[in-house]
C-alpha cells in the first residue's frame, strides 16, 4: 500500500509500527477524555438551566405627562426553592413590572424584595406554586486565573444561552463601590447577560455577571473583558436583602484611600500596604479612635492590602470591635474600634418604582368599535360578520406593548368570532374563569392576518394585565 511504502521508506521496521500503533492509542486515548469532558459539561449545564431565568422590565421614561415605555432585558437566578431570584439592580432600576420567564417557558410576575445599595443587586420574588430548581453559592475565594467557568444569560433578550471561557484576573476594582472585586472572564457576556450565573466547573455560582467593556467607539458586543461580582460579596449582599430587606452593612464613619506604591515611598515605607485616612467623622464610631493621616497596617492581626479591604471588614461586623494595627506620626500602636449600622441604609418599602397608569384592563387597554361596511368592504370581508375595529390603543398599556394600534381588526379570541365589544369582553371573562395563562387574538392588519399570542397575568378576581410573550 502507498501509506505503508511511504511510512517504511522514513522510519524503521518493528520500531516504526510501534511507533504508529502507540499515536493511534494515545490519541483514541485522548479522543475518548476528550468527548467525555464534554459530555459531562453538557449535563452539568443541563441541570443547572432549570434554574436560570430571563427578565423582562417595562419602564417609564421622558415627560411625566406624556411618558414613552421602555423595555429591557436581562437575567438571573433562582437561589430558592420558593421562587427568590438574584439578578441586577441596574436590571430591574426603575422598572413598573418585571416579568419573569423560567426555563420551561413558564411566565410570571416578580415582586422587589430589595436592592444592594452600593452593590449591583437585587432581589426578586415569583410565586411558582411549587418547588423550583435553585442553584448554590460556590466559593469564589478558591477561583484561580485560568480556572474554566461558564457564563449563562439571556444577551440581547434572544433567550438563554451558555458561553465558555476562564477566570482572566480577581480582586478587579472597577471603582463602583467599596466592594468592588468583581472576577474578570473572557467568557461573552453582552447586553442582557447582566444578573446570570458566572458558574465552574463544578456547577456552582462564583459569581453574578454585571459589565462588560464594548467594542471600539462603544459599539459592539463583548471583547472578552466581562466582569461579574464574586460570590463572596454576592451571598452576602443577597442574604442580607432577604433577612433586613436591605444591605445591613458597617461603618466606621472614615474616608481614606490605598496607600499606592509611591506614596509609601514617599514616606520611607517601601513595601507596606495599607489604607492611609484622609477623614474622620465626628459623628462616626472611629472618632477618639482614629485621626486622619492615620495608616491602617493590618485588620485583626491580618495585613492590610488596600482602603477597600478595610471598609469590607466594617461592613461584616456591626457591633464587633475590630482590633486595627495603624502608623501614626511615625510610630505603631494598636486602637480598637466597633463598627455601627451605615447611616441611611435602613429599610424602606421596596416597591416598584414608577406605576403604570390605569386602563382598561377587561379589553386590555383597547377602545372597539362595531367595522363599519365601507371598512369591512376595503378589507374583503363582506362575506363575513366577524371583526370589530380598534378605534384606539392607551399609549401605556399591554394592548399598545403587544403591538396592537388603530385600525387593526380583532376577528376572532381563542379562535372564537368577536363581532362586538361585549364578544371580547365575555371572550376575557371565559379566560379569567379558566385562569387560563395565555389569549390567541387573530389580527388584520390592513391586509394581512397574523395570529397573536398574548400572556395572561391574573391580578386579582376580575382583573387581568396583558404582556406580550418576551422574544
Amino acid at each position: 500500500m502507498p501509506f505503508g511504502r511511504y511510512f517504511r521508506q522514513t522510519t524503521s521496521g518493528g520500531a516504526a509500527l510501534a511507533a504508529l500503533l502507540a499515536f493511534l492509542v494515545i490519541g483514541s486515548i485522548a479522543s475518548s477524555a476528550s468527548g467525555a469532558a464534554a459530555s459531562g459539561q453538557a449535563e452539568m449545564i443541563e441541570r443547572l438551566l432549570p434554574a436560570v431565568v430571563r427578565i423582562t422590565t417595562h419602564a417609564l421614561s421622558g415627560d411625566p405627562k406624556n411618558p414613552t415605555e421602555q423595555e429591557a432585558f436581562g437575567s438571573g437566578f433562582i437561589v430558592d426553592t420558593a421562587g427568590y431570584i438574584v439578578t441586577n439592580a441596574h436590571v430591574v432600576k426603575g422598572a413598573y413590572e418585571i416579568i419573569v420567564t423560567l426555563n420551561d417557558g413558564t411566565i410570571r410576575h416578580a415582586k422587589l424584595v430589595g436592592e444592594g445599595g452600593d452593590v449591583d443587586l437585587a432581589l426578586i420574588k415569583i410565586d411558582a406554586h411549587h418547588p423550583l430548581h435553585a442553584l448554590k453559592f460556590g466559593d469564589s475565594g478558591e477561583s484561580k486565573i485560568g480556572d474554566e467557568v461558564f457564563a449563562i444569560g439571556n444577551p440581547y433578550g434572544i433567550g438563554t444561552s451558555v458561553t465558555r471561557g476562564i477566570v482572566s484576573a480577581v480582586n478587579r476594582d472597577l471603582s463602583r463601590s467599596v466592594f468592588d472585586s468583581y472576577i474578570q472572564t473572557d467568557a461573552a457576556i453582552n447586553h442582557g447577560n447582566s444578573g446570570g450565573p458566572l458558574v465552574n466547573g463544578g456547577g456552582e455560582v462564583i459569581g453574578v455577571n454585571t459589565a462588560y467593556y464594548k467594542g471600539a467607539a462603544e459599539k459592539g458586543g463583548s471583547i472578552g473583558l466581562g466582569f461579574a461580582i464574586p460570590s463572596a460579596v454576592s451571598k452576602t449582599v443577597v442574604d442580607l436583602i432577604r433577612q433586613f430587606g436591605y444591605p445591613k452593612v458597617g461603618w466606621l464613619g472614615i474616608d481614606g484611600q490605598t496607600l499606592a506604591p509611591e506614596m509609601a515611598a514617599a514616606l520611607g515605607l517601601e513595601h507596606v500596604t495599607g489604607a492611609i485616612l484622609v477623614a474622620v467623622r465626628k459623628d462616626g464610631p472611629s472618632h477618639g479612635g482614629l485621626e486622619p493621616d492615620d495608616i491602617v497596617l493590618q485588620i485583626d492581626g491580618e495585613k492590610a492590602l488596600d482602603m477597600r479591604m478595610l471598609q469590607r471588614a466594617a461592613a461584616d461586623a456591626i457591633g464587633r470591635p475590630l482590633q486595627l494595627n495603624i502608623l501614626r506620626r511615625g510610630k505603631e500602636r494598636n486602637v480598637v474600634v466597633t463598627p455601627t449600622e451605615r447611616p441611611g441604609a435602613a429599610a424602606t418599602p421596596r416597591t416598584l418604582a414608577s406605576t403604570k397608569p390605569a386602563e382598561d384592563r377587561s379589553l386590555f387597554g383597547l377602545t372597539l368599535s362595531e367595522l363599519p361596511q365601507k371598512r369591512r368592504e376595503e378589507l374583503g370581508m363582506l362575506n363575513q360578520n366577524a371583526g370589530v375595529i380598534v378605534a384606539a390603543v392607551a399609549p401605556i398599556s399591554a394592548a399598545a406593548e403587544a403591538g396592537l394600534s388603530n385600525g387593526d381588526v380583532i376577528e376572532s379570541i381563542q379562535l372564537r368570532p368577536v363581532r362586538s365589544r361585549d364578544d371580547a369582553a365575555k371572550a376575557v371573562e371565559s379566560l379569567r374563569v379558566e385562569r387560563r395563562d395565555f389569549a390567541l387574538l387573530r389580527v388584520r392588519s390592513r391586509d394581512q392576518v397574523r395570529f397573536l399570542s398574548l400572556h395572561l397575568i391574573w391580578e386579582g378576581p376580575h382583573e387581568a394585565s396583558l404582556a406580550h410573550s418576551p422574544k
